[in-house]
């Protein structure tokens, strides 16, 4: 009984061992060409790897707490999945964004169990590597020059407001906060009022529309999207 009671725990204890990692055949490298592939667009993984922002960093991914990325405005969803991004977690995560958080906005799936296995390997090879926590701490959007500040200011805006656009004052790609926002669906203020030019008119084109964003990817790497 003792023998077969010390197997029990041991087979338990392999198996909680075996849950936070990706399977043993899972190839980082070929996750990251992956990344690059598929997941790069919107996002980055490592610092300088030209990623997207359109969707939040990915630096530091793997063992993190879901919406957990500095600057980012990610939807309430995933703000209340309470979920952190383990191995079995991000798999899930990965198969079919839309089941493991209704509402989310991320809406590229991977579908392939092995392509899975990879990707979470990669972002698990940059959480043990020496510098993973630097990187994490140092990556941060770089400073908008202040004459770009001033010319963006929405809350100046009015029509007729000329522009001057000067290249050398315009802030790096996705370095300004609001290339991280997400629509979002808000009450209609009980002040607002519409100001249109003469001869134009306002009609609601769709309503109670649920889910009505898709995208596919091809093995080209290149996506199609309807909305």
């Amino acid at each position: 009984m003792r023998l077969t009671l010390r197997s029990l725990v041991s087979g338990v204890g392999a198996g909680i061992v075996l849950a936070g990692t990706p399977a043993l055949a899972a190839d980082p490298a070929a996750g990251k060409s992956l990344f690059r592939q598929q997941c790069g667009i919107c996002h980055s993984a490592e610092p300088g790897d030209d990623g997207g922002a359109q969707g939040p960093s990915l630096i530091g991914v793997y063992g993190r707490h879901a919406a957990g990325a500095a600057g980012f405005s990610y939807t309430a969803a995933l703000r209340a999945a309470d979920l952190t991004w383990d191995a079995p977690t991000l798999s899930r995560f990965l198969a079919s964004p839309s089941t493991i958080v209704p509402g989310s906005a991320m809406l590229v799936a991977v579908p392939g169990q092995a392509d899975r296995d990879n990707l979470v390997a990669y972002f698990q090879s940059l959480a043990q590597g020496p510098a993973a926590g630097a990187a994490a701490q140092t990556h941060a959007a770089p400073a908008v020059p202040p004459a770009s500040q001033a010319s963006a200011d929405w809350r100046l805006d009015a029509p007729g407001r000329p522009h001057r656009v000067d290249l050398a004052a315009l802030p790096a790609p996705f370095s300004t906060p609001s290339s991280r926002n997400n629509p979002a669906l808000i009450a209609r203020p009980a002040n607002a009022t519409l100001a249109l030019p003469p001869g134009f008119r306002i009609d609601v084109f769709a309503a109670d529309l649920k889910d009505p964003a898709r995208c596919w990817w091809r093995p080209t790497a290149i996506s199609w999207s309807a909305r």
